[in-house]
């Protein structure tokens, strides 16, 4: 009965989360202009967004997909980098480079990948 009781007051005092936010340190920059072909995307967003990406430092890789009217930039983070910090980089990166764009370009959104989900069911009983 003792150790029963004991669990049952471990569990209480346990900090629990249902959701907990998991970081797989990846940010995503997506970008579109209706009917550009990927050469010219490339050559006035892509390759000087990638330039930038070049000197932050929390970044680790970075891999892209052009397709007629739009591109992705996927950036993996170093282990521990800081993924706010970085991420705002990105986003300065961008913004640095926004004068290369066609005026009716709109800004690249740049977004953090997280994912929501149980870490452990508990499950308690007693005979």
């Amino acid at each position: 009965m003792s150790t029963t009781t004991a669990a049952g007051a471990t569990y209480v005092n346990l900090a629990k989360e249902t959701f907990p936010s998991v970081d797989f340190n990846i940010v995503t920059v997506v970008g579109q202009y209706s009917g550009a072909n990927p050469s010219n995307l490339d050559d006035f967003a892509v390759t000087p967004i990638e330039n930038e990406l070049k000197s932050i430092s929390g970044i680790e890789k970075t891999r892209t997909e052009i397709s007629t009217g739009s591109f992705v930039i996927v950036v993996w983070l170093k282990d521990g980098a800081d993924s706010t910090a970085t991420m705002n980089d990105i986003k300065d990166a961008i913004t640095s480079v926004e004068g290369n764009f066609p005026d009716d370009m709109k800004t690249p959104v740049t977004s953090l990948i997280e994912i929501f989900s149980d870490l452990a069911e508990i499950s308690i009983s007693s005979d």
